[in-house]
């Protein structure tokens, strides 16, 4: 249960789902994506579409998107949006997946957030299936204390917490992003903190393979000043603004004292 996958291109979510299904397949999982049709996305890339493996099976469905089809000049009861605005997409996901788990029975659920809806819809799949459910967290569900003019109010805030707190109950594994997600949840939910462990973010090697390394371009860059500690991450961006400098970069580590050092370069010119 994936909302963030291509051709989506709004968020880097879709990255991680995206590498999960082509690598997984090398583990010997054979890889269905449940997700929304692709006119749910405002922002799409077929570039991102067009690496998706030919041996992903992904099923799109029918979906309401709170805002866009139930508000009325742009307003709605923020009730109708709980968890999200996507909450509309939850009854042809689980249909589908029902479908799914009938005919081509599976042997483990996956969902990830951003949307939380889909840890809903891989709620009642589990349940349905009687399958284990790995539930990926790739931002926190919700914010404690609720950030500075939340619009949903107390009661919007409450019932998020309570349906979180049923998410990492019922699921099997709970996956976070970051050790301080995965931390954050762990003391939210000590009782469930032995199946509270973090999957970080990397990138693909294969995706740089192209990028020319120690090239001319590669030392202006160093020249002008553009390679920075990736904590310093503000950096990257007055680097992508730059006139003459592309967003291709490589990463070197460094070891420096005891502190191991993420170094980020650009690679070539526009």
């Amino acid at each position: 249960m994936v909302f963030h996958y291509p051709p989506e291109a709004s968020s880097s979510g879709v990255l991680r789902t995206l590498k999960y299904s082509r690598y997984l397949q090398d583990y010997g999982w054979r890889v269905t994506v449940l997700t929304p049709e692709s006119d749910a996305f405002e922002i799409v890339d077929p570039a991102l579409e067009a690496q998706i493996p030919a041996s992903v099976r992904v099923i799109r469905t029918r979906f309401l998107n709170t805002k866009r089809h139930l508000a009325w000049r742009g307003v709605y009861p923020s009730l109708l949006a709980l968890p999200d605005r996507w909450i509309g997409w939850l009854p042809w996901a689980v249909a589908a997946g029902k479908r799914l788990i009938e005919t081509d029975p599976v042997d483990l659920i996956y969902s990830t957030s951003p949307h939380a809806t889909a840890h809903l819809i891989a709620m009642r799949l589990a349940k349905f299936s009687g399958k284990p459910w790995v539930a990926d967290f790739r931002d926190p569900w919700f914010e404690e204390v609720p950030e500075p003019g939340d619009s949903s109010g107390p009661l919007f805030h409450r019932l998020n917490r309570w349906l979180e707190a049923r998410a990492v109950a019922r699921s099997t594994q709970v996956v976070a992003s970051t050790t301080h997600l995965r931390d954050l949840m762990r003391t939210r939910y000590p009782q469930h903190a032995d199946k509270i462990g973090a999957i970080l973010n990397g990138y693909d090697e294969a995706d740089f393979a192209a990028l020319p390394v120690g090239s001319a371009a590669d030392r202006a860059g160093h020249e002008r000043g553009l390679a920075w500690p990736l904590s310093e991450g503000g950096a990257f961006l007055v680097a992508a603004a730059t006139p003459g400098v592309a967003l291709g970069f490589r990463v070197d580590w460094e070891q420096e004292g005891g502190e191991r050092r993420r170094t980020i370069h650009a690679a070539r010119p526009l």
